[in-house]
């Protein structure tokens, strides 16, 4: 697929179209056809193991919001098969705190991102195949909590951004195999407790975070 008709990423800023995502399957499927490129359902069906039947309206949704775009036909036995390529290689949602509905769409979002991931985590930790350590690692799952200051995070986004490159350089090929990759930051809440604590008493200097 020539690289000016798939760009790189795209922003979802209204909240109704966000809301189309907050479909489980409709998720699955977009990220499907980020990771085939130009594809038909039948390629998303059988990467996300579902029925082509269930997957067309969802497709028809994704469509009608331009997350998913028609792409033209190509043969398939005696007919022609329609084919769709993905607005980009890495969606995005901006957030929004002074609207609710973006605000609730990403609590959701944020869920179920950590169900889904999960499941995948659970299926693939019971393989015997998995790879847990070493430079071919495929299956792990880690939660850290740290002080950092703003040169640190501004390190750890430095380091997603690098994982974002090498994910929107993801192609299928030889010798490729499909991971899920998750990543959530979030303010440790007994830290947030503690700062909240500050605001009430600020006459009170034995309040310490911790």
């Amino acid at each position: 697929m020539p690289e000016d008709t798939f760009p790189r990423t795209h922003t979802i800023t209204d909240p109704d179209t966000m809301w189309v995502l907050s479909s489980p399957a409709r998720r699955e499927v977009l990220r499907a056809a980020c990771a085939l490129g130009r594809c038909s359902v039948s390629e998303i069906a059988e990467l996300t193991g579902r029925s082509r039947t269930s997957l067309y309206p969802h497709v028809e949704q994704l469509v009608e919001h331009k997350l998913l775009l028609d792409d033209g036909t190509r043969p398939s036995g005696k007919r022609q098969e329609q084919l769709y390529k993905p607005i980009a290689q890495l969606i995005k949602t901006r957030h929004d705190p002074d609207k609710p509905d973006v605000v609730k769409y990403h609590i959701a979002y944020g869920k179920a991102v950590c169900r889904h991931i999960a499941r995948l985590f659970e299926h693939a930790i019971s393989r015997r195949d998995c790879k847990t350590r070493g430079p071919h690692r495929d299956t792990m799952c880690s939660s850290r909590t740290v002080w950092v200051d703003n040169a640190e995070l501004e390190e750890i986004n430095e380091l997603l951004g690098r994982l974002h490159e090498i994910c929107l350089r993801n192609r299928p090929g030889e010798g490729k195999r499909l991971i899920q990759i998750g990543m959530v930051i979030a303010p440790e809440a007994r830290a947030i407790d503690t700062e909240e604590d500050d605001q009430e008493h600020p006459e009170n200097p034995a309040v310490t975070p911790g």
